[in-house]
This record gives structure tokens, C-alpha cells and sequence, in this order.
């Protein structure tokens, strides 16, 4: 770690630094604000939210860092004059006004479920019968009745947001959100040139000595911060920050070869990346080394914040991927349990059928039959 004492300039720098971001933070805010009077101007001309207790909707819930699917069934929501569900033109409508995204959410057991939004995924589709999970600060938040502002992560990306409860017959129901997308140009522009060379090898060494860990580099860059007795009121607008000077320096470093180049990883969510690498590469050899190298982990390290994050090990995510990969291709009359088996990833089909009958309880062949 370097030495704070040797390190002049980090001093000036990281004060600087933060006093952009705050700039920065209280420019989207002002701009969140803004969008939210809007938005509930827009609502309030729609009509108040109500809902239909005899008319159920079933859907597939996505959570939306781990894809995993949950069947769910909600009340139709209506105004006066529309269903809610699946009409987004009130969505797009905000969006045209504000230039700021929007989503109807509806309350689930498993979190806040978006029923109507113009937030889009990778695929560049919406981002619609997604989830929150209840875990989230945002949900916390929200179940206690109170509007959340600040910093979201929303499918894919960094946004200044606003999280609005929707109160259906006094109770809590669903909330509505409004969203800016988190800038790098600034920083980029001021913190990630030549005059910065002594702050980019200050990077360049917490990066080699931390294996490319952005989390520890970010700890120790706080850690220099308040040991050169610079301590603003509140460090989480400094932390979102170093975040994203890291993603912008991964990004210069992998321009020369040093890091994988790739935009879910230059947006800091590696284990995102990772399962969405698992969910499209279920025939490669995914071991724990390799899956590792691609997020620049040690092996130890990457089991353990891969249990946390998705609740399983990764070799229980890998199998349950391809056991829900096989129900899709068991479907297909023409594929024979031994293709699936192969087209999956497995390379012994006893041990597929092992799998699959622990996952549901029966067999593919018996699964196979139920289906074509």
C-alpha cells in the first residue's frame, strides 16, 4: 500500500475529487426532483391506482442481478381509464417530458416487481416482470413508507434515483421510480490524464498489490483519505466516486491488455458478468479456476463472495442453469435426453438424470413425456 506520507499530491487530489462528485451528486438530484414533480403530475392526471383482487395475473419474476425466475401472482392494476400492467405509454410519456427513465413497480413477496417501465436490459428489451429484491435499501426504504433518494443500481447501471410508494386503500403496494443515469465524463475528463500520472501509479500499484480487487483498492483509496485527516460528513458519494475512477482505469488498463475488456465488467459488477458468462457458455469448461481468472480473483476468494451473492456455490449455480436449459430443450420433440444432456454441458448422462431428478423430483425422460 503506498505511503501516504510519500504520496503529496493525493491529498489535493481526492479533495478535489470529491468535490466534483458532490457537484455532480447534487446536479442529478436537482434533476431527479424535477422528473419526480412531473411524474406525479402525470399520475394524478391518470387517476389513482387501484386494484382488482379477482382478476390475477400469473408471471415469471426475474431477480434482476441473478436472472433466477420465481412464479408469481399479483392483483390487475388499473386507473380509471387503462390497465397498468404492461402499458408503459404513461412510462415513455415522463420519459419524453424529463428525459429521465421511469417504472411502475408492483409489491411481491420476493421484492418490488416492475409491471411497467422503459428501463432496458443488455438485450435492449424492457426490463419488464424484473424484480427488486427485498433485500434491497431501496425496498427497505420503501415498505416503511418513505421516498428513496440517492444512488440505485437499476438492472445494469448506476443511476440518481427516486423510489416513490404507491399507497393502494393505505397500505403499501408498489412505488414508482424516476432515474438519471450516473455520468463518468467528468471524471474521466479531469482525473484520468497525463497531469494525474503520479494518481494513475498510485492506482497502478493498490491494483497489483490488491489482484485487481476494485473493492480493496476503493477501501484502501478511503483508507489514505482519512489518514491525510480529509474526512467529509459522509463518504458514500467519495465511495460511488472511486468506483467509478476504478472502472475508468480498469477500462485505460485494459486498452494496453492488462484486464478483459468487457462493459458489464468496466460497470464494476463482475459477479453479474460471471453469471451471465455461466448462463451463455453451459458447455465450456467452467471451473472454478477459470471462472476466477475471468473476474481477476483467487479461487478462495471467488467462492467465497460468489456463495454470497447468489446464495448458492457456483457449481450449484452452473447445475441448476443447465437443469432449467434442459427443461427448455426436453420441450423440443426432435432432442433426445442423451442431446440435451450434451447440449447442456454434462458429459455423462446418468449423471444428468441424477441431477435432474434431484432439481424435480422425476426424470428427463418422465418430464419429456409430461411435455410433447
Amino acid at each position: 500500500m503506498p505511503d501516504p506520507n510519500n504520496t503529496p499530491d493525493l491529498k489535493e487530489f481526492l479533495v478535489q475529487l470529491y468535490s466534483c462528485l458532490e457537484d455532480e451528486n447534487n446536479a442529478k438530484q436537482i434533476e431527479v426532483d424535477q422528473s419526480l414533480k412531473i411524474a406525479e403530475q402525470i399520475l394524478h392526471e391518470r387517476g389513482d391506482i387501484l386494484e382488482d383482487q379477482k382478476r390475477m395475473i400469473n408471471v415469471m419474476a426475474a431477480h434482476q442481478i441473478s436472472g433466477s425466475m420465481s412464479k408469481v401472482e399479483v392483483p390487475l392494476w388499473y386507473t380509471r381509464d387503462q390497465q397498468v400492467h404492461y402499458d408503459n405509454h404513461m412510462v415513455d410519456q415522463i420519459q419524453e417530458k424529463t428525459s429521465s427513465t421511469s417504472t411502475v413497480f408492483q409489491k411481491i413477496p420476493q421484492g418490488f416487481l416492475r409491471i411497467s417501465t422503459n428501463v432496458l436490459k443488455n438485450d435492449g428489451s424492457r426490463a419488464i416482470n424484473t424484480y427488486i429484491p427485498s433485500y434491497s435499501p431501496v425496498v427497505k426504504t420503501v415498505e416503511q413508507g418513505k421516498t428513496y433518494q440517492g444512488i440505485a443500481f437499476v438492472v445494469n447501471d448506476w443511476y440518481s434515483a427516486a423510489y416513490k410508494p404507491i399507497f393502494i386503500d393505505g397500505k403499501v403496494k408498489g412505488m414508482f421510480y424516476v432515474g438519471v443515469k450516473e455520468s463518468l465524463t467528468q471524471i474521466e475528463d479531469h482525473y484520468l490524464n497525463k497531469e494525474h500520472g503520479d494518481i494513475i501509479n498510485i492506482l497502478s500499484q493498490l491494483f497489483d498489490d490488491n489482484h485487481n480487487d476494485s473493492g480493496s483498492v476503493i477501501s484502501e483509496l478511503i483508507h489514505l483519505l482519512y489518514t491525510q485527516e480529509t474526512k467529509p460528513q459522509s463518504n458514500h458519494i467519495l465511495t460511488l466516486g472511486l468506483k467509478q475512477l476504478i472502472i475508468l482505469f480498469i477500462q485505460a488498463r485494459g486498452k494496453s491488455g492488462h484486464l478483459t475488456q468487457h462493459k458489464d465488467y468496466l460497470l464494476g459488477d463482475r459477479l453479474t458478468f460471471i453469471g451471465q458468462y455461466i448462463r451463455l457458455n453451459l458447455t465450456g469448461n467452467l471451473t472454478i479456476e477459470n471462472l476466477a481468472k475471468k473476474i481477476h480473483m483467487s479461487q478462495p476468494n471467488f467462492f467465497r463472495v460468489f456463495k454470497n451473492h447468489y446464495g448458492q456455490t457456483p457449481m450449484e449455480f452452473i447445475n441448476r442453469e443447465r437443469i432449467q436449459k434442459a427443461c427448455e430443450l426436453l420441450k423440443i420433440p426432435e432432442k433426445s435426453v442423451t442431446d440435451v444432456c450434451f447440449d447442456v454441458g454434462y458429459n455423462n448422462v446418468s449423471y444428468f438424470i441424477k441431477q435432474f431428478k434431484i432439481y424435480y423430483g422425476f426424470t428427463p425422460n418422465q418430464f419429456k413425456k409430461e411435455m410433447c
